[in-house]
């Protein structure tokens, strides 16, 4: 009875010892081998995603550089809108080219700010990007872009037609430049119009189209007759 017992027992130490030997191999092998597996397949699916990525790049690589190209174009070609400068001088004609084209305008006053910086595209974004092969094509320069911004305005007294004229010659300056303000009133004394136009001319160094200085020695300099061309004033003279 005893014997039996003992053989009992000794089946039942198996199969408990048996049920822990299971519990650690699923643990401690099983488990790992899972968790393995698992960390396994999601590498391959990255892996995979990478390949299907640069599958698609391959296929489409032609495209690409179709589309590259045309930015690079639309980028040169919307440049052609800057000046790489704006200067006093350049107030200064704009005003003289109003006045020979409007009978009744008068500037009284014309005035500049400084330089503004209103935004700046950074060089590292133009350091990876050849945009031809020409060495001295000013796209492969790497500089940061810079907007500038030079505030103008103009006091003046002239009546409606000469104020249209104003503003049509503002609006056709070659060069990116917007009207910020129109402030005219009436004068019932003079029967005229005066008040200030108040401009903002836009250029980006290096990138933009290449500055060409205004000449100026044509005309008189001094407070009296600002734009009176010294031509017209030596034939007075001589009269």
């Amino acid at each position: 009875m005893k014997k039996k017992s003992n053989s009992q027992q000794l089946m039942l130490l198996i199969v408990v010892l048996s049920i822990l030997a299971v519990v650690l191999v699923y643990m401690f092998v099983y488990k790992d081998f899972q968790n393995r597996a698992a960390a396994k397949r999601s590498s391959n699916q990255e892996l995979q995603q990478k390949v299907d990525q640069l599958k698609e790049y391959y296929e489409n690589q032609n495209d690409y550089i179709e589309k590259i190209a045309e930015l690079k174009a639309e980028i040169k070609d919307s440049m052609k809108q800057f000046s790489t400068l704006a200067i006093e001088e350049d107030i200064m004609m704009q005003a003289h080219n109003s006045m020979t084209s409007a009978d009744k305008l008068v500037y009284t006053a014309a005035s500049i700010v400084a330089p503004e910086v209103i935004y700046t595209v950074p060089a590292e974004l133009f350091a990876p990007v050849k945009f031809s092969d020409d060495e001295n094509d000013k796209f492969n320069s790497k500089q940061a872009m810079l907007f500038v911004n030079r505030k103008a305005s103009y006091v003046a007294q002239n009546d409606y037609p000469s104020l249209k004229v104003m503003i049509k010659d503002v609006l056709d300056r070659p060069y990116k430049t917007m009207i910020t303000n129109v402030l005219f009133e009436k004068n019932k004394e003079y029967n005229n119009l005066q008040g200030t136009l108040e401009v903002a001319m836009f250029y980006v160094p290096v990138y933009g189209e290449e500055y060409v200085p205004v000449k100026m020695n044509d005309y008189d300099k001094g407070l009296e007759k600002l734009f009176k061309l010294v031509e017209e004033k030596e034939e007075t003279e001589e009269e």
